[in-house]
């Protein structure tokens, strides 16, 4: 596993494109983003941190399965590479 470091740099790119809530994902600069919608049934709960959190895990847990799914062979990263990098 690659060791990893806090990047205040990169921070401050991921406040930028969250502060201006884009509805394009981002494909410059050297970095991506991981991006999934979701439905709250009611939107004054889709505030509550707890929800948050359960949907973050959802996120993700959606994101790692897409990888059992993949082939990941010399085209693969030489074509898609920017779907699945930043997971």
């Amino acid at each position: 596993m690659r060791k990893m470091k806090w990047d205040l740099s990169l921070a401050e790119k991921a406040q930028n494109v969250t502060d201006s809530c884009p509805d394009n994902i981002n494909t410059g600069d050297g970095y991506g983003e991981n991006v999934l919608a979701s439905y709250v049934e009611n939107p004054g709960k889709a505030l509550e941190i707890t929800l948050l959190d359960v949907e973050a895990v959802n996120a993700t847990t959606y994101w790692k399965e897409q990888f059992r799914f993949q082939s990941f062979n010399a085209d693969y990263f030489k074509n898609a590479i920017t779907k699945d990098s930043q997971m």
